[in-house]
């Protein structure tokens, strides 16, 4: 039951800061460029991540870090078992540098989150159109 009501009462945490917060973000990406737009939804996600914590206990420890270049001339690409959600809101945290997220088209439907993952430069593919798909992260991954 105490599990049940943590879940509810993150996810209403969610909802409560994701609202305001995408909004924000479609405004303001009518008068910011996109990295500095990409580090105010990466500080939602470090709201979103904070609030795991203080609501359902989640705690984390990364290992690895010390393999990831230092120089940020150089590109690095992340490749998670994507296990959960965790890793896709911590990698902005974690990272000093602005990541470009491959996700499925669909997510951009989502109201506020979807609506403000759309005004980044992030790779939405169809996964429907596979081939397509794997040309537009290749074209994307080029520039």
């Amino acid at each position: 039951m105490l599990i049940a009501l943590r879940s509810i009462l993150f996810v209403l945490y969610l909802i409560v800061t994701v609202v305001p917060w995408g909004t924000a973000v479609v405004v303001c990406s009518l008068f910011l460029n996109s990295t500095q737009l990409y580090w105010m939804c990466a500080n939602w996600l470090r709201v979103a991540i904070w609030g795991a914590r203080l609501i359902c206990g989640v705690r984390w420890r990364v290992r690895g870090m010390e393999h990831l270049p230092t120089d940020k001339a150089q590109s690095v690409i992340l490749l998670s078992k994507h296990q959960s959600t965790w890793e896709t809101f911590a990698y902005p945290m974690l990272m000093p540098r602005p990541l470009a997220y491959v996700f499925k088209r669909e997510l951009i439907y989502i109201p506020f989150f979807g609506w403000s993952m759309a005004r980044l430069d992030m790779i939405h593919i169809d996964r429907s159109k596979r081939s397509e798909a794997w040309n537009k992260v290749a074209a994307q991954g080029r520039r």
